[in-house]
Order: C-alpha cells, then structure tokens, then sequence
C-alpha cells in the first residue's frame, strides 16, 4: 500500500483572496470593529503534527503571537474563539482536507483543501458562504516558526510523559485493590 503525503507538512500559507468574509464575520455575531480588523489581516496558515496531535497555527502579523488551535483529529473539545466566542469543536482530516465542525450560539463549518500550491478555505455559518485562498510559501518567504514549534513539541513530549505516569499509577492501584 502506498502511503499518501501530506502536502501540507512543511508548508505555510498566506492568504491572497477573500470573499463574502466580512459577511460570515457578521453571521458570527461579530462587530464592526472585530469584522474590520479580521477582513484587515492577512494571516499565514501552518498545520503541524506531533504523534496524533495536530496543530493550526495562526500567525495574524509578525508583531503578535500566534494563535495555535491544539487537537486530535475525531476527539470533540471546547474552545473560546478569539472573539470570545465559546465552540465545541471537532475536526476530521479526509485525504488532504481539514473539516472543522463548530458549534455554539451559531454553527459553522470550515473547510481547508491544501494543494502543493495554495490552500483554499470555505467557512460557512447558516446559509452565509466565504472562501479564502491561501498561497504556499517559498521556502525564502516562511516565517520562522521554530520556536513555537519547538514549545509545542516539548509541551507534547510532556503531556505523553504524564499521561505514562498516569497509566503506571493506575496499573499499580489496581493490582494493589486485587
């Protein structure tokens, strides 16, 4: 069996078009000042991967921190969006395309096809539609993410490390309790 590449691995990219955002924004439920600052932006996008982890990383401008969405594919988990909003949220991976099922006041669904070239995103709350792409980085335009990358790896190898000592703790009350 051939194992597929993810052609995303190693790959940022940053938004080149935007349209109807402004509106999905506002079925969110967002402002006019939170709408004009997002439509203002153009964030490089980065999908990274630790073991079963995945991260989405989220750099607005090269002055802020990033905003990293932590997650394993199929597992639902609570989020408080960037606008204050609380999400349950769930993602699934289909081949090269990223499905992020939302839910809280308004639900929405945004979906990221990456190619080799660009990535294109379609997010959708109600009956309001936007699709943003996104163009692949050359190697001599990427931001140098290294150091997120290198704390979310470290925090990783952490989480695995307690949840071993966690299972070894367990395995020894339960034979103790037999």
């Amino acid at each position: 069996m051939i194992k597929k590449i993810n052609c995303w691995e190693g790959k940022q990219y940053k938004l080149v078009s935007s349209d109807n955002y402004d509106a999905y924004l506002k079925e969110l439920g967002m402002g006019l000042v939170q709408r004009k600052m997002g439509n203002s932006q153009q964030p490089i996008i980065l999908l990274h991967k630790i073991e079963s982890t995945h991260n989405l990383i989220t750099l607005a401008n090269v002055e802020q921190e990033p905003t990293i969405l932590t997650f394993k594919l199929d597992k639902a988990f609570d989020e408080e969006t960037y606008d204050l909003r609380k999400v349950s949220n769930v993602l699934h991976m289909f081949d090269n395309t990223l499905v992020q099922e939302q839910k809280g006041i308004v639900t929405a669904r945004i979906t990221r096809e990456f190619h080799h070239t660009k990535m294109i995103e379609t997010l959708v709350a109600n009956k309001v539609v936007a699709v943003r792409v996104f163009r692949a980085l050359e190697e001599d335009e990427m931001e140098d993410m290294s150091e997120v990358i290198g704390k979310l790896e470290a925090d990783e190898r952490q989480r695995q490390a307690d949840g071993e000592e966690n299972s070894r703790s367990k395995s020894k009350l339960e034979k103790k309790e037999h």
